[in-house]
Parts: C-alpha cells; sequence; structure tokens
C-alpha cells in the first residue's frame, strides 16, 4: 500500500489543499493588491511631481520668455519701437515685421544673462537681454526683459581722407571715425611712389543696415561711387582723374618721376596750327605731343624736356598741361627782330606817306613769295588811303622765342602804340627760317587775345580781330 502512495506521488497526483492553506493564499492576495494600490498611488503622485517641475523647467527657460515676448508683440509695437531706436522709416519699410524670429546670440549668452537676437525675415534687427524675474516652485524663476535694443549692424565705410558721410541727408557724427588710414588702396603706376597720398579712413556705422541712404562726398564736395562692398564693409575709393600733357614732339615727360611711354600713356600727334600751310617754305612743321595720362588721385607732377636737355616750362591751361620751349634769344638776333618789326609797323602805318620805301625796307626781311611777302604786296592798295599815322611805339617787347632748330625759329612780340593808354595791348607772332643765310620772315600771326572796351574785356572773336588789326593799321573798311 505505501508503495502504491509513493508511486501515486512520484507519477504527480497532489492531495487536496487543505483550508488553512487556502486561508493564507487570501491573505497574501489581499496584501499585494493593497500593496499595488499603494505603489500605483506612490507612481501616480510621482509623474504628477514630475509634471509640474516638468512644467515648472519649460517656464523657467529663457526661452519661454522670448516666445511670450513675441507672442504679444504686433506689426504695430515693431513699427513704433524700430522708430524710437532711430531706424529709418524708409528702411522699416523694407522688414517684414510680421515674420518675426528669434535666437541665441552665443558670443553675448551666458546662463546668468541670457541674450538673444530677433530677425525680421532674414535681417538680424535687436537685442534681447533677460533678467531673473519672479521665483516659481522648486527653486525655479522666470525671466524677464532687462533691455531691448537694435543689434549693431557691422556696416563699416571706407572712405577717402576729409570726406563727409550722409545717411537720409544727415551727416554721421565723427564718433564713427575708428582709424585714419585704415585701408591702402590700390594704387597706379603713377600714384604708387607718392608720400602725400593716406589710405581710406575707416566708420562703423552700426545702426545703419544697408547703403541705399548712404552718400559719400569727398572733401571737394564730389559725390563719390561706392567701388565695391565685401559682406558688411564697403568702399569708396577717390575720383580718378585723368590728365592731358601737351609738349613739343620728341620731348621727354615724367609724370611723378615715371617715363611716359606708349605702354603706360595714350600720345596723339599734332601739328603746330602756326606753320600749317606754310610748309614749302619751312625746314619741318613743328608738332606737339600730347600724353593721355588716366587714373591718378591727385594732380601729378609734370616735368618735360626737349630731346637735348633743355627743361620746359609747364603750366596748366583750360585742364591741360601745356610744356613749352622758354629759350633765351641772342642779344644780336633779338635786336634784328626789333628792326623787323619796326620795318613792319612803319609799313602798316604808312610812317612819313613813304609808302613805297617803307614797302621795299619792309619787304628786304620777308622770304620772297611766302605768305608774308604775298599779303605785304596785297596791303599796298588799302595803304595808300592811309595819311601818316603816329607809329612810335609806348612800348615793345619780345615776349617768347622759340628756336625750334638753327634754320627755324618763332617770336611772340608784345606792344603797345603810342597813345594807347593799354599796356602790352597787341600781340603778334613772327615766324623765322633761315633763307639764304639770313634770317627772314615767312609768317605774322596776330596774337592779340583780348581786347579792352570801355565798358569792360571781351574775348576776340576772328572778325573782331581783323576789325581791330583794320584799326590799328588805319584801314579804311568797305
Amino acid at each position: 500500500m505505501r508503495n502504491e502512495k509513493k508511486s501515486s506521488r512520484h507519477f504527480g497526483f497532489a492531495e487536496r489543499p487543505s483550508k488553512r492553506r487556502t486561508a493564507q493564499r487570501r491573505k497574501f492576495a489581499l496584501g499585494f493588491t493593497l500593496y499595488m494600490l499603494f505603489l500605483f498611488w506612490v507612481v501616480l503622485l510621482g509623474l504628477a511631481l514630475l509634471w509640474r517641475r516638468m512644467e515648472s523647467y519649460e517656464r523657467s527657460r529663457p526661452e519661454h520668455s522670448m516666445e511670450a515676448l513675441l507672442a504679444g508683440a504686433d506689426h504695430t509695437y515693431w513699427r513704433e519701437f524700430l522708430l524710437v531706436q532711430g531706424v529709418s522709416e524708409r528702411f522699416i519699410n523694407q522688414l517684414d515685421l510680421d515674420e518675426v524670429s528669434f535666437y541665441k546670440r552665443m558670443d553675448l549668452y551666458t546662463d546668468e544673462t541670457p541674450v538673444f537676437g530677433v530677425r525680421f525675415g532674414a535681417e538680424d534687427m535687436l537685442l534681447v537681454h533677460l533678467r531673473v524675474g519672479e521665483e516659481i516652485s522648486f527653486g525655479d524663476h522666470l525671466w524677464e526683459v532687462a533691455s531691448m535694443e537694435t543689434a549693431d549692424s557691422g556696416l563699416c565705410v571706407y572712405v577717402p581722407q576729409g570726406a563727409v558721410i550722409r545717411i537720409d541727408g544727415e551727416a554721421i557724427d565723427g564718433d564713427c571715425l575708428v582709424a585714419e588710414n585704415a585701408k591702402e588702396l590700390n594704387l597706379g603706376i603713377f600714384d604708387r611712389n607718392r608720400e602725400d597720398i593716406v589710405g581710406l579712413s575707416k566708420y562703423e556705422i552700426n545702426h545703419s543696415y544697408d547703403t541705399e541712404g548712404l552718400t559719400v562726398t569727398d572733401s571737394e564736395g564730389n559725390v563719390l561711387d561706392m567701388s565695391y562692398c565685401v559682406g558688411n564693409s564697403c568702399y569708396y575709393a577717390p575720383l580718378m582723374e585723368d590728365y592731358r600733357i601737351l609738349v613739343p614732339s620728341g620731348s621727354i615727360v615724367t609724370v611723378n618721376g615715371i617715363l611716359l611711354t606708349e605702354k603706360n600713356a595714350r600720345i596723339e600727334t599734332v601739328s603746330d596750327e602756326d606753320f600749317e600751310g606754310i610748309e614749302d617754305f619751312i625746314p619741318f612743321v613743328p608738332g606737339w605731343d600730347r600724353y593721355h595720362v588716366e587714373g591718378l588721385i591727385l594732380p601729378p607732377e609734370v616735368k618735360a624736356e626737349t630731346n637735348n636737355g633743355k627743361q620746359l616750362e609747364c603750366t596748366v591751361r583750360g585742364g591741360e598741361y601745356q610744356c613749352e620751349r622758354k629759350d633765351e634769344i641772342p642779344e644780336d638776333f633779338s635786336d634784328y627782330v626789333m628792326t623787323v618789326f619796326d620795318a613792319y609797323i612803319a609799313y602798316s602805318g604808312n610812317r612819313n606817306g613813304a609808302l613805297s620805301e617803307n614797302y621795299e625796307r619792309y619787304l628786304s626781311f620777308l622770304v620772297p613769295g611766302s605768305e608774308a611777302a604775298e599779303r605785304a604786296a596785297m596791303a599796298q592798295r588799302s595803304l595808300k588811303w592811309v595819311n601818316d599815322r603816329d607809329t612810335r611805339l609806348k612800348d615793345a617787347e619780345i615776349a617768347e622765342y622759340t628756336s625750334y632748330s638753327d634754320t627755324l625759329a618763332a617770336c611772340r612780340i608784345r606792344f603797345t602804340l603810342s597813345g594807347d593808354d593799354r599796356e602790352n595791348a597787341n600781340g603778334y607772332l613772327f615766324i623765322f627760317v633761315r633763307d639764304k643765310g639770313e634770317w627772314k620772315v615767312v609768317r605774322i600771326l596776330n596774337k592779340t587775345a583780348f581786347i579792352t572796351l570801355s565798358h569792360g574785356t571781351a574775348e576776340m572773336s576772328p572778325n573782331s580781330m581783323a576789325a581791330y588789326a583794320a584799326v590799328l593799321c588805319r584801314v579804311p573798311r568797305k
């Protein structure tokens, strides 16, 4: 029988549980249920506390305050704020005040003093500084706006020294000047060695956000165009000027110490109009070389000399440097020129009524067949009507003498007839050529540039010059 019981236990047949064991199980189930309920409430309370902690943390974040700031501001608020900050209305009208966003200014941001930037569209415009505000649960605190201002635009403007910068017509304050000679100029070959050319001055205009309303004028009031911009830096180079230099052909010319050649200047050769039309009577026609030099910042230092080393005197006339010979006339030739001039005056004024004698004397100084000789012959008929006039000279001088070669020269004579109150009122150019070993006149040109009238001074036209020459020679006009 025992063997049978053992055998039945061995094969898994259990005895019916007792009442005592059933009661124990019920107690365990009740206790477990109460424990689980307690644990549930503990977890629920923990979740509630965690939720409140997360809510407190979220409210204590600086971003929450920024979101609240942007949510409470509209298009009108931003417009008025920017106007108060000094931003131009023209620029505000270009902003999208309905598309506002913020971001951390990591270059300024700290946990103690958060700083945010505010954008309108893609334009960075504002800086918002926060400070600790009201304390909330769990030791957290809110953040409130400490200050809000327009952000520095970072606009840097480089201009020539002495230039004036205006924004919407108003000149900026001198405090914006950061440094003089802050940017070297890209100088051309002629300006490169000059020590009187300084670099560009740097201005920081932190509350201007574009260059549309910005104008720059140099020290002489000329408006400068923007050369280029790189990022927030804009450069205004000084005005470049082009210069013309007129010298006798074959001369050697330097600009700021740089020799002018076809490689660095444009050369235009022109003939001297005073010698045009008499080519058959002179060995050559003197000419001029006109150099065009471009892109200079300051007026250049111009030096010129002839190919034989004689210095030329350069003066500015009508925006052009004109370099001319200032030769010293030999004394014997000077006396000869004044003798020729006296013969010309005697013939023109029919001195002593001796027309034939005056003509023959005057003709002896002229190249046969030349323009001067032909005009002298043509004048005889008119001079027959001229009575003897006072041909004495109040003053006369050889103002300029130019020796083009051993066989070609020119003299400019200024003079005043007796009885004329003016000084050096008249001017004539005598062109001499060596003819058969003697100096003879081939052309005489009236170079009287101005005539003095009772009511002022007027520039003479070709017709008025002809009329004045008729008066000078006392020739009746028909």
